[in-house]
């Protein structure tokens, strides 16, 4: 039973019989101090905790107006001893009542430690509460301080009130704290390191999901990558091959030498790894002749003209190239779109047959004026 108070209930408890509005006149508030609060523990039934809860509301709003911090000190002990005595006859409506109507929620946090305790904590999400905005964000916040691991009351919450982001920042800690067990431990191909790295990857899934309820689409994008390279894990724990918690230049050494493109993309896609594909490209391509990797490349990212001249570069840097280098970066010249960067590629390695027909060709014009102003270095 719920108490509302009229204004002919609080002309009883003051001296003034004009009181204005919920401004109390000071004197009023004094009498409803000295004979009201001074005696919360008297309630006995549920109209008289009601006419309590809505009293101490009350006067704290008056205090509150007329910025008087001393009564707003006495308001916030006699609800701490109201809470006690509401506790004890199990009022947990009115308790909320008065959370909420005082709703000074970091001093009265507990209240949410008596909800818990009491087992009533689903109180807080009757219909109506969801337009607390700052009493969801004092829940969340008693939640993460002296819960952390209650993970199941913070979901419920979170899903309550619709607090994706949340639920979906939970769900990624949750993924990086398995992630930091693992990792330091050997990675055996084991039923048991399986099934942890897979509890990694759905925990990365979910929270993508979650994020992208709450159009948070970057974060979700990362919680994506992460799972790929979780999951890249479980498939190469036969093989001895480590991708997971790795620093980004472990991960970048990794890429180097790492002969399939898929993977070597989950990698550097996780660790948000973009600078070194022509690096990498040099590598495969130049040096080793993987022209499969080159094509798979070209269908994920992409070859650019700028890519195809650092890579060129790269081996006119190189003292040790051979004819093979070269036989290989002629081949690649033939996906260059840019004849600028091919005839400069040409140019610094000597291939006088590509030379002689870019020149020959209805680019020649074009590339003498280049040659002039300086845009192809001779």
């Amino acid at each position: 039973m719920s108490y509302v108070i009229e204004n002919s209930e609080i002309h009883q408890l003051t001296d003034n019989p004009a009181p204005s509005g919920t401004a109390t006149p000071l004197k009023g508030r004094d009498n409803i101090r000295t004979k009201f609060l001074s005696s919360v523990g008297i309630a006995k039934k549920e109209e008289e905790f009601s006419l309590v809860v809505e009293l101490l509301i009350c006067a704290h709003e008056c205090y509150t107006l007329s910025c008087d911090m001393e009564g707003i000190s006495n308001v916030l002990r006699a609800s701490r001893k109201t809470t006690t005595a509401l506790a004890s006859a199990e009022e947990f409506p009115l308790m909320i009542r008065l959370l909420t109507g005082i709703a000074r929620f970091n001093e009265m946090n507990y209240i949410f430690d008596t909800l818990k305790q009491y087992h009533q904590f689903e109180l807080l999400f009757r219909k109506g509460i969801e337009k607390e905005d700052k009493l969801k964000l004092a829940i969340m916040d008693y939640l993460k301080r002296y819960h952390p691991n209650d993970h199941d009351t913070y979901t419920m919450v979170s899903l309550h009130f619709t607090m994706y982001r949340e639920i979906a920042k939970m769900l990624e800690q949750k993924a990086h704290s398995h992630l930091k067990r693992i990792k330091g431990s050997k990675l055996e191909n084991n039923p048991g390191t399986q099934g942890e790295l897979q509890t990694v990857v759905h925990y990365f899934s979910d929270a993508a999901e979650t994020y992208v309820k709450e159009d948070c689409l970057r974060q979700a994008q990362t919680c994506v990558a992460m799972a790929k390279l979780v999951a890249l894990q479980v498939h190469l724990l036969s093989s001895g091959t480590i991708v997971i918690n790795l620093s980004k230049d472990e991960a970048i050494k990794l890429l180097l030498k790492h002969g399939k493109f898929y993977e070597s993309l989950l990698v550097a896609n996780a660790y948000n790894i973009k600078d070194v594909w022509p690096i990498i490209l040099f590598n495969r391509l130049i040096l080793d002749g993987d022209f499969k990797y080159l094509n798979d490349y070209k269908a994920h990212i992409g070859l650019t003209p700028t890519v195809i001249g650092e890579i060129g570069k790269s081996l006119k840097s190189d003292t040790g190239r051979t004819s093979n280098n070269q036989s290989n970066l002629r081949k690649l010249l033939k996906d260059c779109k840019d004849v600028c960067v091919t005839y400069q590629i040409a140019m610094d390695h000597e291939f006088n047959d590509i030379i002689h027909d870019l020149l020959k060709s209805d680019s020649g014009p074009y590339l003498k004026d280049c040659m002039k102003i300086g845009k192809i270095v001779c």
